[in-house]
């Protein structure tokens, strides 16, 4: 009887994962055709409204090598130029007061 019951569910279970895979080529026989059949405007909005994984993962990566090579950059500017971080260059310019009742500046 228990052998029975088992043989049983185990049908049942081949049944119902049966099932499920002819669901799953229905939907992607229908989704081929369907992406197909549009236009490539309407292609590219059905992908960006339910499928915007990619446009993240791209997003995420472009921004993190345009981060990568500005920091580079930025880094092979501040070796060429070997300045210590603990200075600070600052340029002064003589300024010399006019007379006091016209208030202007000579730089």
């Amino acid at each position: 009887r228990l052998q029975e019951t088992i043989n049983e569910v185990d049908d049942d279970a081949k049944e119902k994962v049966a099932e499920v895979c002819r669901r799953a080529l229905a939907l992607a026989r229908w989704a081929i055709v369907y992406f197909f059949t549009l236009s490539p405007f309407n292609l590219t909005i059905t992908f960006v409204l339910f499928f915007p994984l990619p446009y993240i993962v791209v997003f995420i990566i472009t921004n993190w090598l345009i981060n990568a090579v500005s920091t580079w950059f930025i880094e092979e500017e501040v070796e060429e130029q070997q300045v210590p971080h603990n200075v600070l260059h600052v340029e002064y310019t003589n300024i010399s007061f006019e007379d006091e009742h016209q208030g202007s500046l000579i730089a």
